[in-house]
């Protein structure tokens, strides 16, 4: 899937910007990241569908993810600033800002 959503890129010179593309195809990935679950029983098919409900921790981590009710504005300004990011470098650091700070 990652290869087909880099495709619509030729590396230098965007076709598509890498915002615009990721905007689209996060979807795609997150089923096919998950549809294993899904397939073994783990996870029933609807929890795939839109962001999660639920608070979420990781044990023995102090980082806390972003609250649930936070979510969607968070993607929406998650894929605003990187459609409007031209370094990659850049973009990089604004996903682990966002997500995982």
């Amino acid at each position: 899937m990652l290869e087909k959503s880099s495709e619509k890129t030729d590396g230098v010179n965007l076709k598509i910007s890498a915002g615009t593309v990721a905007e689209a195809d996060h979807e795609k990935w997150y089923r096919e990241l998950f549809s294993p679950s899904v397939a073994t029983g783990i996870l029933e098919a609807t929890d795939l569908a839109g962001y999660r409900n639920h608070p979420v921790y990781i044990r023995r981590s102090m980082h806390v993810p972003p609250n649930y009710q936070a979510m969607r504005e968070l993607i929406s300004a998650f894929f605003d600033l990187l459609q409007n990011e031209d370094e990659p470098a850049v973009r990089v650091v604004l996903g682990h800002y966002f997500f995982v700070y």
